[in-house]
Order: structure tokens, then C-alpha cells, then sequence
């Protein structure tokens, strides 16, 4: 911690009464809570799913423990002085050994929800060489930047013990300028995660619809971007001599970083919650038949078959034919309801699906019991 000049100590104590630790602890609680609910969501849509856990599951409820453990440490950090003017600080060592766990913990969190994102890209499109060489790639250049962090965390002053007694001979880096540096690394990994599966779900065999809805859940972890770009920029703040109250913003968006980034790298595994949701149940993909969402979609869809409606899934019988029977348009309407389990296919590494070929139209009247 930088020596106060006194002017900066006379402006300290005029401003003495300001006090940024509720904010502090309120986002903690706020984002420790969503990256929680996410993970549990996660778990129970495996379940759900009767899906056993993966690699990328375990990664994604470890990151979640290292972030938990960012928080306690912000917490403990908040306890003696973080988000007060640094005048009022009783314990410096205590508070710089707290900040040096925080960022630590911090990195290797970020790291491994990013981890968790490529090893679902490699379930869902692991087929595909190429991007299997740039996921690895990716991957190495997360693992070098992070060691980075968590070194320079540790390593800033020679002595170690100058990270909290200025008076000690020995040197520091400049804790702002290098920070920023590794945050740009951060923030071009994180787009990379986010937008490097897009190009493989657009060319995936599936209706356009179930591809910009796939999109759509990808793209909601564009969020994590844009919460480390706004880190980045306030990084400079940290080579401030009042660093308990400079250091309010980057422990607030650090902690937002990982935890958005666990619900969004958890989102993509949440179709069967949804299922739940809005059917109120949901059938496994590993199931050839569930009589449940046979009968409510079939019964559900029973007026509609006297009004010429689309059905896909089945290319044996033209546009034109005049009439059917009820045992075929009943094999016509199993064929379009296995359709819909296309994107769950995706989304529990079933691979790309086939094209939904061929319409039937239906233009009688059609009584299923």
C-alpha cells in the first residue's frame, strides 16, 4: 500500500464518513445466490434428464466452490476496511493477505468456468478436428494467462511482505497497468468462448427456428463479456494509494464476472427444466417412447387437425392427398412429436440430428382416443 501525502490523508478524513461495504456485501450475496441456484438447476436437470454427471459439470461446481471462496475472502476483506478510505485500515497485512486470496481465487474460478464451457463444446461437437484443435488451443491460452494472474497476485512486491509495508526496501510492479494487460487476455477469451460454437450450430441439420433459439441460450453469455470489459476499464484504479476505496468496483465486478459466468456457462444444460416448466414433465432422450408427452401433445392437438395444419416428420404422403386414416395420421403425429427432441438432442452431445425432412398435410377430420 502506497504512502498518503498529506493532503490525501486531510481529504481521508473529511470524506471519514463514507462507506461502501454494504454494496460490496449486497452484490456478493446477490451473485454467490444466482451462481448457486444455477448449479443446483444444472444438477437437477441431469437428473431430470437421467443423465449421468460430466467432466464439465464437476468443472462448473468447482468453479463455483472458488468462487464461493472469492466471496468469504471479499467478505473477511470487508471486515477489516474494504469499501473505507484506507486511513482507517487497522490491518494492513491482514487486508493485503486478504486481497491476494480474493484475486487468486478469483482467476482460478474464471478459468474454470471457461474450462466447463469448452469441455461442453467438446461433448457437443467434438467430432468436428478443427475445433477440437481451436478449443485446445483456447484452453491453452486460459491456463497460461490465468498461472499469470495467480502469480502476479502473489509475486507484485519483492518482498512479499511490501505488498503491505511500503517502508521495506525492495520493489512493486505497477498493480494497474499489468492487471489490465492480463483483463485484456480475459476479455478476448471470453469472447472467444462465447461466440466459437455459433458457426457449428448454424450448420447444424436442424430446423432454423431450434438453430437461432440454440443461438439465443449461447448468446446469453455475451453478459460475462461485458461484465470483465467494464472490469478492465476500472483495473487502474488499483495503483491508488486509497486502495480500500479504490478497490470497491474491480471486487464487486470480479465476483460478478465469475458467478454470471457460471449461471451462463450452466444455461445451455437447462432444456429439461423448461420441459418441467412448461410441460410438466420431462422425456429423456434416451427414451424411444414417453406415453406422457405422447398423449398430452396428441390430445392437446386434436382440434387442430381438422384445419389443414403442418405437421414434419414423415415424407410418406404428398400435400394433395384427399384422405387418410386414423392409423396413419396417428404414425404421422409420433413422427413430428419425436422431432421435437431435436435440440435436446444437441444439448446432451447426441451430435448433430437429421434434417427434418418432408410435410404432411392433414385435411380431415381425425378422432384419436
Amino acid at each position: 500500500m502506497a504512502q498518503l501525502s498529506p493532503t490525501e490523508i486531510q481529504y481521508e478524513l473529511e470524506h471519514i464518513h463514507q462507506d461502501r461495504a454494504p454494496d460490496i456485501i449486497a452484490s456478493y450475496a446477490i451473485c454467490l445466490s444466482l451462481a448457486c441456484i444455477a448449479v443446483v438447476l444444472r444438477f437437477v436437470a441431469r437428473r431430470t434428464s437421467r443423465a449421468s454427471l460430466q467432466a464439465d459439470d464437476l468443472t462448473v461446481f468447482i468453479a463455483l466452490l472458488f468462487a464461493t471462496g472469492q466471496i468469504i475472502a471479499g467478505s473477511f476483506a470487508v471486515h477489516l476496511g474494504a469499501g473505507k478510505h484506507v486511513v482507517l485500515i487497522t490491518d494492513p497485512a491482514a487486508y493485503a493477505k486478504c486481497v491476494i486470496t480474493v484475486e487468486m481465487l478469483y482467476s482460478i474460478s474464471a478459468a474454470l468456468f471457461k474450462f466447463s464451457a469448452l469441455l461442453l463444446y467438446h461433448r457437443l461437437f467434438g467430432s468436428s478436428k478443427r475445433f477440437t484443435v481451436w478449443l485446445w488451443v483456447l484452453a491453452a491460452v486460459i491456463l497460461c494467462y490465468s498461472v499469470a494472474e495467480v502469480l502476479f497476485a502473489v509475486l507484485q512486491c519483492h518482498p512479499i511482505q511490501k505488498t503491505w509495508n511500503m517502508e521495506l526496501p525492495g520493489f512493486c510492479l505497477n498493480a494497474g497497468l499489468v492487471a489490465t494487460v492480463l483483463g485484456v487476455f480475459n476479455v478476448a477469451a471470453d469472447f472467444a468462448t462465447v461466440f466459437m460454437p455459433l458457426p457449428l450450430i448454424w450448420n447444424l441439420h436442424m430446423q432454423r427456428k431450434w438453430k437461432i433459439q440454440l443461438i439465443g441460450i449461447f448468446l446469453l453469455s455475451a453478459f460475462v463479456c461485458a461484465c470483465s470489459i467494464y472490469r478492465v476499464t476500472i483495473l487502474n484504479r488499483l495503483s491508488l494509494p486509497d486502495v480500500t476505496w479504490a478497490n470497491t468496483e474491480p471486487a464487486i465486478w470480479a465476483a460478478a464476472e465469475n458467478c454470471i459466468g457460471i449461471v451462463s456457462a450452466s444455461l445451455p444444460t437447462m432444456r429439461p427444466i423448461y420441459n418441467l416448466i412448461v410441460r410438466g414433465h420431462h422425456c429423456s432422450s434416451h427414451e424411444r417412447y414417453c406415453s406422457r408427452c405422447e398423449h398430452s401433445r396428441i390430445s392437446g392437438r386434436r382440434s387442430r387437425l381438422r384445419f389443414g395444419t403442418k405437421w414434419p416428420g414423415s415424407a410418406s404422403s404428398s400435400a394433395g392427398e384427399g384422405t387418410r386414416n386414423a392409423r396413419s395420421s396417428t404414425s404421422d403425429i409420433e413422427s413430428a412429436n419425436r422431432s421435437d427432441s431435436a435440440v435436446e438432442m444437441v444439448l446432451h452431445a447426441k451430435g448433430p440430428v437429421p434434417a427434418l425432412e418432408g410435410v404432411v398435410r392433414i385435411t380431415t377430420t381425425v378422432e384419436i382416443s
